[in-house]
């Protein structure tokens, strides 16, 4: 039995890491009947809603996947799933203000993501949302190069990053030093000023495990 229900496990891992793809309603409702309580579930499951065209059914399970991230203290993937379900059904200012109550009285982390998002007042927290998008990306993924036009921000919800800088060790030597750094789950990394300038990345960027981000240009 407890084998069988780790194999299970596993095969909710790789649905939500992306690696398994599930494209049966049904057999998706059997992992969930097993994980009822597993945010990242149905928020994946809302995916393969709007994949069908079922949109009323995924503007649910997002709203579930939302609530269900909030009990679990994940604040920013409770907010980009929120703004799915609020793209397929837009929402009274009555529900959004619940909604932004319930970041503002949640049970997260204490970091400078979470001091950021729950500081915002409910106008702000509605500006913000509406240029957030939900970016997933796969493991050794390039994010940035050098070089690239830097003019986003991201936020990181679930999983792990590298940041690597180059910099020159003097004007005769052909080997940069480089350092890197890991960044996960509410860290942030990217460049938005000043608006009126070009900015070109400093750092190349890549996806060390599958990641989920929230991205404002």
């Amino acid at each position: 039995m407890e084998t069988e229900l780790n194999r299970q496990r596993s095969i909710a891992r790789h649905i939500i890491d992306g690696s398994i793809t599930i494209d049966s309603v049904s057999e998706f409702e059997s992992m969930l009947k097993i994980f009822p309580n597993n945010p990242a579930l149905y928020s994946a499951f809302g995916d393969l809603q709007v994949k069908k065209e079922m949109m009323d059914d995924a503007a649910f399970s997002y709203k579930k996947a939302a609530q269900l991230y909030i009990e679990s203290g994940m604040m920013l993937s409770a907010i980009l799933t929120k703004i799915l379900e609020w793209r397929i059904e837009k929402p009274t200012h009555e529900e959004g203000r619940r909604f932004h109550a319930s970041l503002c009285n949640g049970n997260f982390e204490e970091t400078p993501l979470q001091e950021f998002f729950t500081s915002l007042s409910y106008p702000e927290m509605v500006a913000i949302t509406n240029r957030l998008v939900r970016v997933r990306l796969p493991g050794n993924k390039v994010v940035k190069k050098i070089g690239d036009v830097d003019n986003s921000l991201y936020f990181i919800a679930s999983g792990t990053i590298s940041d690597t800088i180059y910099q020159p060790l003097g004007k005769k030597e052909e080997v940069n030093r480089k350092s890197t750094i890991y960044l996960s789950k509410n860290d942030f990394f990217g460049e938005l000023f000043p608006f009126d300038e070009e900015n070109l990345s400093k750092s190349y960027v890549e996806t060390v495990t599958s990641v989920e981000m929230g991205k404002i240009s």
